[in-house]
């Protein structure tokens, strides 16, 4: 995630909370339109599009995309250089494919429910819509002014910060199906009582063995 500044900043800066007000607007105007788990995609690519070609081609059209689109300038013009508005961009699209499937856990659409707003499915279409968005700007216009590239980030940010740790938990639920001659494996965080922390991957050698294990037997202890 960039350096978007808060109040925890320096006790001042507005950033997040003018940017929350519009996730907010277009994660229910998103929403809104989705009705099956297909919807999903089809939608983001839209909403994605239009907003990357308003900061591109200035589009003018009064709609929820527009709004978060110009918000997201104003924000950045504060820092009087080039290309500031990027940061805000990411910080507020990644809000937006989070809340997006909240929304839809709150109207019970998409088979999502409270708490449990992720499913493969749900991962794999935001990140098409991420892909598809990024390329299709970087193929109609000759610069970008860095927004294709927000697309690529925000999708590889979601992975390492979303889907690495689904992918955890499904391991540890169903099985790893990793056997190949480098990988890593889960092992588990505990503090010094032996309480859980949590886990993360350690990288691995197969030695022919320890590719059965879904969770090393060993685990790591760490300390406040």
């Amino acid at each position: 995630m960039p350096y978007v500044p808060s109040e925890k900043t320096d006790g001042k800066s507005q950033d997040r909370n003018i940017l929350d007000k519009v996730v907010e607007d277009l994660s229910q105007f998103i929403a809104n339109q989705i009705t099956t788990n297909g919807d999903l995609a089809r939608v983001y690519k839209k909403t994605f599009l239009a907003i990357g070609e308003h900061f591109l081609s200035k589009n003018n059209t009064d709609t929820e995309e527009t709004k978060f689109a110009q918000t997201i300038l104003e924000v950045g013009d504060v820092y009087k250089y080039e290309g500031a508005f990027l940061g805000e961009l990411n910080y507020a699209l990644t809000r937006v494919i989070q809340r997006v499937p909240q929304f839809l856990a709150i109207q019970n659409k998409c088979g999502l429910t409270k708490g449990k707003e992720l499913r493969y499915w749900l991962y794999a279409m935001t990140v098409d819509a991420l892909i598809v968005t990024a390329l299709k700007l970087a193929t109609d216009y000759e610069d970008t002014k860095g927004v294709s590239g927000v697309f690529e980030d925000i999708k590889d940010e979601y992975k390492v910060r979303v889907n690495k740790s689904y992918e955890i938990v499904q391991i540890l639920k169903s099985g790893d199906c990793y056997d190949t001659p480098y990988f890593n494996k889960v092992i588990e965080l505990i503090d010094e009582n032996g309480k859980n922390v949590g886990y993360t991957y350690v990288e691995m050698i197969n030695d022919g063995e320890n590719y059965k294990q879904d969770k090393l037997d060993v685990k790591i202890i760490v300390k406040k």
